[in-house]
């Protein structure tokens, strides 16, 4: 799946080009339509702003959850999933950068 290929990315970059793959995806998939515009916009530009498309893509999730929409939960979830997992390791790569420039 793509978030473990995203969870072993070595560079923010290669974290940009799996996210920005993943996103160009739902563009070609009937599957996603139900995603919003804020979930497969390109280009992605920082982490801030895929830190607001995945708050984004939760409230979407708590409102497919409230109108028992399965189908939209379904890919809304896949999305936060890969959003976060995104962000998490943009984040442990700043992490792992600024420790080492301050060693």
């Amino acid at each position: 799946m793509i978030t473990d290929v995203i969870r072993n990315a070595d560079s923010e970059h290669e974290v940009f080009v799996l996210l920005s793959a993943y996103v160009g995806s739902t563009h070609v998939d009937s599957t996603f339509q139900c995603l919003s515009e804020c979930a497969n916009e390109l280009p992605l530009q920082d982490t801030v702003e895929i830190q607001a498309r995945l708050g984004q893509l939760m409230h979407e999730l708590d409102s497919a959850s409230r109108n028992l929409d399965d189908h939209a939960c379904l890919v809304l979830r896949e999305a936060v999933h890969v959003f976060g997992t995104s962000l998490n390791r943009l984040v442990s790569l700043e992490k792992r950068q600024r420790s080492q420039l301050a060693a």
